[in-house]
């Protein structure tokens, strides 16, 4: 199941890495948008789409460089 909440900073502050895997935590308003938790603890915004009938992953830019406004 794909995990979706509001995502604003201090969701993504809370986030705790899980060692042993990187995860994703999608926004439950802009579809595609998410935050993914790396397992060194550092975090980026992706979007995840389709083109051409095959899904891709686009890395916007990490935090808190970039905000989730």
């Amino acid at each position: 199941m794909v995990k979706r909440l509001r995502l604003n900073e201090k969701s993504v502050r809370e986030a705790v890495p899980e060692p042993g895997r990187d995860y994703q935590i999608f926004d439950s308003e802009v579809r595609g948008f998410a935050i993914c938790i790396y397992r060194s603890g550092n975090r980026a915004f992706t979007l995840d789409y389709r083109h051409a009938g095959r899904q891709r992953r686009m890395t916007l830019g990490r935090w808190p460089e970039w905000s989730t406004a």
